[in-house]
């Protein structure tokens, strides 16, 4: 299981990959236009990479919901713990929905 310090680590490296992914994007667009590419194919191309990409921080979503439910299970048997469970369902939740909707 991985710790929260894990998931900062992870978020960070995703962040750095980021920089890298946008160049790319933007030089195929580039590209594609002085090449005369069809505007499909261009956008295409950027949807597969921008796909790819969001494929990248599903662990970090799989790791939140481990971590809630950890946190959950901590509240549930140590009553003291339960104002200190912050994470909420529809944050362990949403990101994997985010990543898989198309928008």
């Amino acid at each position: 299981m991985s710790t929260v310090k894990d998931i900062e680590i992870k978020g960070e490296q995703l962040g750095e990959a980021a920089a890298g992914f946008a160049t790319r994007v933007v030089a195929d667009v580039f590209a594609g236009l002085f090449t005369g590419q069809d505007e499909n194919k261009i956008n295409k191309k950027a949807e597969i990479r921008a796909n790819t990409f969001k494929q990248k921080a599903l662990p970090i979503c799989k790791d939140v919901q481990a971590l809630k439910q950890l946190q959950d299970d901590l509240a549930a048997g140590i009553v003291a713990f339960k104002p200190y469970a912050l994470i909420e369902g529809r944050d362990a939740n949403n990101c994997e929905y985010d990543i898989n909707s198309d928008n």
